[in-house]
């Protein structure tokens, strides 16, 4: 993100704290943790005003590759308290679809900074977002009782359980995803293994919501300055809403904006939990 567009936050920041009784702040990639420098800068930012307006809360969505047990304190000093981390099975299962560039694995320490995380004291929520997909299903039942085994008595983590899908890219085509009955039905096997656990209530498996890309007060704001709605739909004009100004304005392109607030027109389920799903299949 540059000099410009960080500024350009700050002041949509400044012009919009007066009026909100809370602010919600998320972080997401690509990977949010490649830019600390970034995150400290704004959040610094609405500490130091927050104060005289709204509550603030603050997320981040992260591989947890960097997120060892210094910069998990940091971040939390800066209001940044709930985190959201994909693990897309145990360790060598995980290393086939999340490695390094030079192809080394990454699981180990994304592990060992989990468990160091659980050793402190802060008061924080990781959620452990388990990928379902064909190739893992049937170690799944084994991942979340190695998951139960270390961190089944912190109240701190949780974990939910959601499966892949294709959202667009150079290598959709090439990712191996269930048809919806069997989606479905790995679901239901799932939730009836994790409902007899200790740790009832701290799991969540699939289940509709309403998706922060259908909610009217709900922002993307890229690196770029461009706005958008939704953090998977990035490369379709679909998804391209406006502008941030570099005076903290928002300029919107009223006509595309307006299709992401269906749900809120309709109040079919499938408009709320995923507004790109009817989006993504029109017509231009």
């Amino acid at each position: 993100m540059s000099a410009e567009t960080v500024l350009a936050v700050k002041q949509l920041i400044s012009r919009r704290l007066p009026e909100l009784n809370s602010l919600t702040v998320d972080w997401f990639g690509g990977e949010p943790l490649l830019e600390p420098a970034i995150i400290r800068d704004i959040s610094e930012f609405v500490l130091n005003r927050k104060s005289r307006y709204a509550e603030y809360k603050s997320n981040m969505t992260t591989n947890g590759y960097l997120l060892d047990k210094d910069l998990l304190s940091e971040l939390i000093s800066l209001g940044i308290s709930q985190f959201q981390i994909s693990i897309d099975g145990w360790s060598g299962l995980h290393d086939v679809t999340r490695r390094r560039v030079d192809g080394a694995g990454t699981f180990d320490r994304i592990l060992s900074n989990l468990v160091s995380a659980k050793s402190t004291k802060h008061d924080f929520l990781m959620t452990l977002r388990l990928h379902l997909m064909p190739s893992n299903v049937k170690s799944l039942p084994e991942l979340l009782d190695r998951i139960e085994d270390e961190f089944g008595k912190d109240d701190r983590f949780r974990v939910h359980v959601k499966s892949i899908g294709r959202y667009g890219g150079a290598n959709d085509k090439n990712i191996e995803t269930y048809w919806k009955t069997e989606q479905v039905a790995a679901i239901r096997d799932l939730r009836s293994r994790v409902s007899s656990k200790n740790g009832v209530g701290k799991y969540s498996v699939g289940g509709t919501h309403i998706c922060y890309a259908s909610k009217p007060n709900s922002l993307v704001i890229r690196s770029n300055g461009k706005l958008a709605k939704c953090t998977v739909a990035m490369n379709s004009d679909k998804n391209n809403v406006g502008t941030l100004l570099p005076n903290g304005k928002l300029q919107f392109k009223k006509e595309v904006l307006d299709r992401w607030f269906e749900g809120f027109r309709t109040l079919e389920a499938v408009d709320l939990s995923c507004p790109w799903y009817r989006i993504g299949r029109e017509k231009t």
